[in-house]
């Protein structure tokens, strides 16, 4: 099945990636369209200034970036997460770098634009199998979401500068996807007996 694993949005059109590696585009009138087709499953999608940033494949990871306007590659890197797993582990945080997730170090790794290494952060959350998703808070951190397939779950807020954890949850039953909204909130998606948003502060958690 070519399910949807990742979607962004920009200036009223929405970006979908599907595990077939394709990436379809919504405009604002519902008409969809295919935008891009990459090599493998679309693990993490995020945008910034005309760009869309994707991670995709396996063994290694490739970060492919894309023109919005043309859907050209416009530059690609390879990351150094070799796990196989449903995700959606990459954010843009600032106007200048790139978080991603890398599993099987247990590690946030974050780039510049370009695709230089800034630095890698210890991140012991993560889990090599499971999901994890990935989301900017401010210009110096992001929100993680861990759940693993051993009943591991969590919820933090993490610094990209110091990879001090700001803070942390854990009673959130198996949470699936996160993303936060108007700079005040952290909205989780759930799925214990039913699916749940469940809505956070961004500064307390």
């Amino acid at each position: 099945s070519n399910k949807c694993t990742t979607i962004s949005t920009y200036q009223g059109h929405t970006y979908v990636g599907l595990n077939s590696g394709e990436i379809s585009r919504i405009g604002p009138d519902g008409k969809v369209e295919s935008f891009a087709k990459l090599n493998s499953h679309i693990y993490g999608m995020a945008i910034n200034e005309g760009l869309l940033y994707t991670t995709s494949g396996y063994n290694p990871q490739v970060v492919s970036v894309c023109n919005l306007n043309t859907g050209k590659l416009f530059r690609s890197w390879n990351h150094s997460d070799t796990g196989l797993f449903s995700s959606s582990n990459l954010a843009v945080v600032g106007d200048d770098k790139v978080v991603i997730a890398d599993r099987s170090n247990k590690r946030l790794t974050v780039y510049t634009l370009a695709g230089q290494i800034i630095r890698q952060i210890p991140c012991q959350k993560l889990t090599p199998v499971g999901n994890v998703s990935i989301c900017a808070a401010d210009s110096d951190s992001v929100i993680v979401l861990v759940s693993s397939s051993n009943s591991v779950y969590g919820v933090y807020r993490i610094s990209i500068n110091s990879g001090q954890i700001l803070w942390e949850l854990s009673h959130i039953e198996r949470p699936q996807g996160v993303t936060c909204y108007n700079n005040q909130y952290v909205l989780v998606a759930s799925q214990g007996n039913q699916m749940k948003i469940q809505i956070l502060d961004i500064n307390t958690g």
